[in-house]
């Protein structure tokens, strides 16, 4: 992704604002991407995908404003509406959180130094205030006794802050920044841990689950360029400045980039990402169903639209994410013909990763009858499919209906059930 390498001045004066790990010097951001001046930094547009069902019944997805909406977005075919099925499985371009001002990005990233040095690891936060050239002073080889020499002061990053030193470097002395190019910038960031979150509330009656969705610290970035006309290359998705947002959710060894199913979920800020003016961002009142910016703002800048909130509320916000639902690969409900010894494998709509403790709940049933039948093992090969494998000598019986049950206590990787029992029949061939 470009934004790994580009990135403007660290310094908060005139609002640069972002980690900076290449740029020379900071130009004033009071020109034509006509950002929003004063006020607390505003959430305009948020870009995602969700499912829907198309004309033939089939499930589609589709790129969405669910937040907000723009002037062209009829023109270029893209749904305006708040979602209540956005995809659980969050792939490129991931959800853009488009702000009508800059944000602080010493708030949002962080630089990778050369070992552990602290709470995050080998990575630091960069003090507000520093530069390119404070960056580039603590950048210079470690072997050298200029390290130590130039990489000092307020502005330094990468400074040991282990009581008992970091390999050798002493508590309060520079490791150094990672830069094996030696530019003079920072070879890799990432976002600060818990600085953008979703907060989700699980769509059931009881009894109440809810859930902080972390992001992906190194999939998930700050841009801090753009404005609100969209470029020929990348469209909406090249709109700024913007937040770009991957959640993570650790499945076994494996990270998986999803949101719960079937919920109810919130943008949440850490409240020290703050604006330029030091406000924490919050979400417009959503008086027309829009939300963000809205159709009456279609000939203004968006510096002169009329909106309001209240810095560090971003309750107007919300969207819905798709439920649950099984699939059996390769076979659908009614089928005839089914291999009475092949493996069958349930997977998910849309790879929604599936709760190891809870596919054990999987029912399997014989005859018109409904006979129990047992005579299977059950395996989580994918975090989103389950191996259903048959233990008789000779598998199925032939010309057989078998029922396979979804109960709701069939879970997600969050803990989110089915919403309802689901089945899928089929008969075997002879």
């Amino acid at each position: 992704m470009f934004v790994r390498t580009f990135h403007a001045c660290l310094a908060v004066v005139l609002g640069c604002g972002a980690i900076g790990i290449g740029a020379s010097a900071c130009t004033s951001t009071e020109s034509a991407t006509n950002l929003r001046t004063s006020g607390p930094p505003m959430v305009e547009q948020v870009l995602m995908d969700e499912t829907f069902t198309d004309a033939n019944g089939n499930q589609n997805q589709r790129r969405i404003f669910s937040w907000g909406t723009h002037p062209e977005a009829m023109d270029m075919g893209t749904i305006v509406h708040h979602t209540t099925s956005s995809l659980v499985n969050i792939t490129s371009p991931g959800i853009r959180v488009i702000m009508g001002s800059l944000l602080i990005g010493n708030f949002l990233e962080e630089v990778q130094c050369r070992q552990p040095v602290g709470p995050d690891g080998a990575f630091d936060k960069v003090p507000l205030g520093a530069t390119p050239d404070d960056i580039a002073k603590c950048a210079v080889p470690m072997d050298t006794a200029a390290l130590a020499l130039t990489c000092k002061g307020p502005h330094a990053v990468c400074l040991c802050q282990l009581p008992g030193g970091c390999n050798g470097v002493a508590d309060g002395l520079p490791v150094g920044v990672e830069d094996s190019n030696q530019d003079g910038a920072a070879d890799i960031h990432q976002l600060i841990k818990g600085a953008v979150s979703f907060k989700c509330t699980a769509n059931m009656a009881t009894p109440t689950l809810t859930l902080s969705v972390q992001m992906d610290q190194a999939a998930s970035y700050w841009n801090p360029s753009g404005f609100q006309q969209p470029p020929a290359m990348g469209g909406f998705d090249a709109m700024g400045p913007a937040l770009v947002l991957y959640p993570k959710l650790a499945v076994g060894n494996t990270n998986v980039p999803a949101l719960p199913s079937n919920s109810t979920c919130q943008l949440v800020f850490d409240p020290d990402v703050v604006g330029k003016n030091f406000a924490e961002p919050c979400t417009p009142v959503d008086s027309d169903g829009f939300g963000g910016r809205p159709p009456e703002c279609d000939d203004l800048n968006i510096d002169q639209c009329p909106q309001s909130c209240m810095a560090g509320d971003t309750s107007e916000f919300t969207f819905g994410t798709e439920p649950l639902v099984m699939t059996l690969q390769g076979i659908t409900n009614g089928q005839t013909g089914v291999s009475r010894t092949a493996d069958i494998f349930a997977q998910s709509f849309d790879v929604v990763p599936l709760n190891a403790n809870t596919i054990g709940t999987i029912q399997i049933f014989e005859g018109a009858a409904m006979t129990p039948y047992t005579l299977f093992t059950l395996s989580l090969t994918q975090p989103n499919q389950v191996d259903i494998h048959f233990t008789a000598a000779t598998g199925l019986a032939a010309n057989t209906m078998y029922t396979i049950t979804f109960p709701t206590d069939f879970q997600d990787a969050y803990g989110v059930p089915l919403p309802q029992p689901q089945s899928i029949s089929f008969t075997t061939g002879s």
